[in-house]
Formats: structure tokens, sequence, C-alpha cells
């Protein structure tokens, strides 16, 4: 399971610049409402930057935990960045994408532990 002050990092490409590493700590956990639907968010202090979103979020185990999705706006704060914890990826995405990712394996990512 996921953990306040648990060591991750994340893998993105900013500005361009493909396959660039950093790496922090999980600050919280959270809940965003979406329409009628809940869904986990990781807070980090994983620095990201524009051009990260959609990139993993692992484990120290190099385990998907995460998809990297939003920063707060710099101007305002520093170090709040965002991922969707990897289940609640999984259970956004249209049948059809999990039948793909399914028959690619790239769904068991997420089968390490349950929550995960």
């Amino acid at each position: 399971a996921l953990t306040m002050g648990q060591r991750v990092f994340a893998i993105g490409n900013p500005i361009g610049l493909n396959w660039t590493y950093t790496d922090g700590v999980i600050s919280a956990l959270r809940k965003n409402r979406h329409g009628s639907r809940e869904i986990t968010v990781v807070q980090m202090q994983t620095p990201l930057n524009h051009g990260n979103s959609g990139g993993g979020l692992y484990d120290l185990e190099g385990y998907l935990i995460g998809v990297n999705t939003w920063i707060y706006a710099k101007t305002a704060t520093e170090g709040l960045n965002f991922s969707i914890a990897i289940d609640e990826f999984f259970q956004l995405l249209e049948p059809e994408w999990l039948e793909l990712l399914a028959l690619s394996g790239a769904g068991q990512l997420a089968e390490k532990e349950p929550n995960r």
C-alpha cells in the first residue's frame, strides 16, 4: 500500500528532455471528486515540470504506482505535484483500452499488492 513519506521517483519528458528522472516522497494521499466519481491522487514532493504529465510514478522497487497528472502553478506554490494512483487510472480507462493492456501484459504492473 502507498504511504505518506514513502520514497518514489518519476520519469518524464519535461520540455522535450527525454527520460528525465526525479525523486522525492509521497506527501499525502488525497481523494478528489470528479463528477460522481471519487479518485485517489498521490501528492508528492517529487519535482515535476511541464511535460511530465502522463509519465510514470514508481516506488523504489520499480513498480508503477501512479500516472503523473498535474502541478499547481509554480507562481503560487512550490512542490505541489500530483499523480493519479495506478488502480484509479486503470478504472478510468475505457473497456477496450483495458483489453489491450491485458493482452500486452501491462495490466500486471499494478498487481504487486492490493491498492496499488
